[in-house]
């Protein structure tokens, strides 16, 4: 089996490319030399050298075997996943074989079926991109969330907090955050086990309770946590409730739906200042909260203020990126309390009822709510300590704004009048890609022709007309990709503006299919245009019996004879006289 040719390191190829194109040159000048001694006279491999001379490009100026696309039409590819980069909306892989796509279309229109790319080729390109890109999963986030996360928003708002903490000389003791959390009671959670019977034992019997309650926690940056609201849902409280508790300082709410508002947040307030009162003695607190409804109310601002608490809001849809109770110690919570309903599971008790949760709850909130975790929650969100950039490293703010390119100012001077060539059907450029692409293929051929007595002129002149030519060709690409994103753009916003209707369609139960039910809507607009046409038929009928009528009433039978002549249509103000009231026709 012959050995396999080792590659050759990049120094090497490019020294006996250089090596090639200087023996090729002295070949063009005199053709009547030997290859075999220019190849020994600048040290080149005889075979690429023979190739070069036949017109066989190198390997570098090749296109990659695998593509269909030009490198042109590539670099258009790469450029508009740049620009949607930049944008904030990067490309799928789909997206990305969707454009490789219309750029052949585009630029091969006489064929049908169009040219695609294959199922794979996506996969080779992306390891053509240049350094930096990476293919990572996009999860979806709401647009309000998503919006939120605009830099100039969060920087505002570690920026006045820091100031509130220097003006009011707030430690990290009396840094608190408060939050409610929602339990499905008896939800069980995924859990790892070790068995020999691995496909009959991949799930567990535990039936929830389908019951929803609501839980109020507040920790501090110092890693303290006070007793906590627990609000059920029920119309009284009830004795059992207690009978499973055995914290006394644990505060029990009830509300119809198991839900906080905004008098259980005012109860809760006063629980807080009692609590937090022996870490703060006469220092300022700092309490950060959500901006919803129930929780800002002007009683419990006020009863703040009297109290030296500083209430401080998250901007909106941003508790999930700031708010430290949402980040690691609210999933420790769900956590632990999963792992006690398999647990009891485990032990025979299938049903996990609302007076399990709550015997339970203290061994969950102490394996939840340790200093580690608590401390971590704040540390995670920049609070304490006060570092902002951790938030907007999870963002990516840092990457888009290199991403951003420099904005370039003009400077005020002013350029040369150059005056406009006369347009003309003949002189107008080619638009579309593919006649780019002809015209550039003509280019390319009279410059092969004349490629020597351009090199006598400038050197370089021949690589700047090539380097315009590819340049027109990706930015004809790249205009055609932009055009065609931005119709489906006005297509999408032109869907969502139509008039929504809710009216029924009468007389219809069971299944309908669309057929049907465009057929019904149809019909009822024809009768409604119907009855609206009855509507002013009937109008105007009124009308000319009014006229009719008061013509009758002035006893002027000439006026009558006008009224009549004018509605038959026949009295056109250009072509008859107009008569007064007291005018005779007969006398005009």
């Amino acid at each position: 089996m012959p050995k396999k040719t080792p590659e050759k390191d990049p120094e090497t190829y490019k020294k006996e490319e250089d090596a090639i194109k200087n023996a090729y040159q002295s070949y063009i000048q005199n053709k009547n030399q030997k290859i075999t001694v220019l190849a020994r006279e600048f040290d080149a491999p005889y075979r690429r050298l023979l190739a070069r001379i036949h017109g066989q490009t190198s390997y570098q100026d090749r296109p990659p075997t695998n593509s269909l696309l030009t490198d042109a039409e590539e670099r258009a590819v790469k450029a508009w996943i740049e620009q949607l980069d930049i944008i904030g909306t990067p490309p799928t892989n789909r997206m990305i074989t969707g454009c490789a796509d219309a750029i052949l279309a585009r630029a091969n229109p006489h064929l049908d079926p169009p040219r695609t790319v294959g199922p794979n080729w996506v996969y080779g390109f992306l390891k053509r991109l240049p350094d930096g890109y990476e293919r990572v999963e996009q999860t979806p986030i709401d647009p309000k969330r998503l919006n939120a996360q605009d830099l100039g928003v969060l920087q505002t708002w570690f920026d006045r907090l820091k100031i509130q903490l220097d003006t009011k000389k707030i430690t990290y003791t009396n840094i608190w955050n408060f939050d409610e959390t929602g339990f499905r009671v008896g939800q069980g959670k995924k859990e790892t086990v070790v068995t020999r019977f691995g496909k009959s034992r991949t799930r567990i019997a535990s039936a929830s309770s389908r019951e929803s309650l609501t839980l109020i926690e507040c920790v501090s940056a110092a890693g303290k946590v006070i007793p906590p609201l627990i609000i059920l849902a029920a119309k009284n409280h009830l004795e059992e409730w207690y009978q499973h508790l055995e914290k006394e300082d644990y505060l029990v709410a009830f509300s119809k739906a198991g839900y906080s508002n905004s008098e259980l947040i005012f109860e809760w307030i006063h629980h807080f200042a009692i609590e937090t009162k022996k870490y703060a003695g006469s220092s300022w607190r700092l309490l950060f909260m959500d901006n919803f409804d129930a929780h800002i109310t002007y009683e419990l601002y006020e009863f703040c203020i009297s109290k030296k608490i500083l209430v401080y809001t998250f901007p909106p849809n941003t508790t999930h990126i700031l708010q430290p109770l949402d980040g690691v110690p609210f999933q420790n919570y769900k956590h632990f309390h999963g792992v006690e309903v398999n647990n009891q599971a485990r032990a025979g008790g299938v049903v996990f009822d609302k007076y399990d949760f709550l015997f339970n709850l203290p061994k969950v909130r102490e394996q939840t709510f340790t200093k580690k975790i608590i401390r971590s929650g704040f540390r995670d969100r920049g609070i304490y300590p006060y570092n902002p950039d951790i938030v907007f490293e999870k963002i990516g703010a840092q990457q888009i704004l290199d991403a951003i390119p420099i904005l370039q100012i003009w400077n005020g001077d002013e350029q040369e009048d150059i005056p406009s060539s006369p347009t003309t059907k003949s002189m107008s450029p080619p638009l579309d890609a593919y006649r780019i692409g002809r015209h550039v293929k003509r280019i390319e051929k009279d410059l092969d022709e004349i490629k020597e007595q351009i090199k006598d002129i400038s050197p370089n002149l021949e690589r700047r007309v090539r380097r315009i030519m590819k340049s027109s060709i990706i930015n004809a690409h790249l205009q055609a990709q932009n055009k065609t994103h931005i119709n489906q753009l006005l297509d999408l916003n032109r869907r969502k503006a139509k008039a929504k209707s809710r009216r029924q369609i009468l007389n219809v139960g069971g299944v309908l299919s669309v057929r049907d039910a465009n057929k019904r809507i149809d019909a009822r607009r024809a009768e409604e245009i119907k009855k609206k046409w009855r509507i002013e038929e009937r109008a105007r009928k009124r009308r000319i019996r009014q006229a009719k009528e008061t013509s009758r009433v002035a006893q002027n039978n000439d006026m009558c004879a006008i009224i009549d002549a004018q509605i038959s249509g026949w009295n056109q103000p250009d072509e008859n006289p107009f008569f007064y009231l007291d005018t005779n026709p007969s006398s005009a």
